[in-house]
């Protein structure tokens, strides 16, 4: 669309940001902290999902080193799940290297 644009928001309320503003609100700049060990959290929560469902994967096709080979089809060991916990783990990675900007 051409007549909408882009803006930044804040990472704890979700407020329009100036251009040149950092990456939160003068409302949640006290809050940063909380706001990053929130972000933290999420992070650790989905390193540890993913944990999981790959520990579980090379179980069900009895291999630790080698790659798995999975089709995705209804297969036990939750290819898509895992590829899910993949895409939140660099969405939260991505989060947390915003604050050092």
């Amino acid at each position: 669309m051409m007549f909408t644009k882009k803006t930044n928001t804040c990472m704890g309320c979700r407020a329009s940001l100036g251009a040149k503003q950092g990456n939160l609100c003068a409302h949640c700049i006290p809050k940063e902290a909380e706001i990053y060990l929130e972000k933290l959290e999420v992070l650790r929560e989905a390193e540890e999902r993913y944990g999981k469902l790959w520990s579980k994967a090379q179980r069900i096709h009895g291999t630790m080193h080698s790659k798995i080979m999975c089709t995705g089809d209804g297969c036990a060991c939750q290819f898509y799940r895992r590829k899910k916990a993949q895409a939140d783990i660099r969405l939260a990675s991505e989060a947390l290297r915003k604050f050092g900007q």
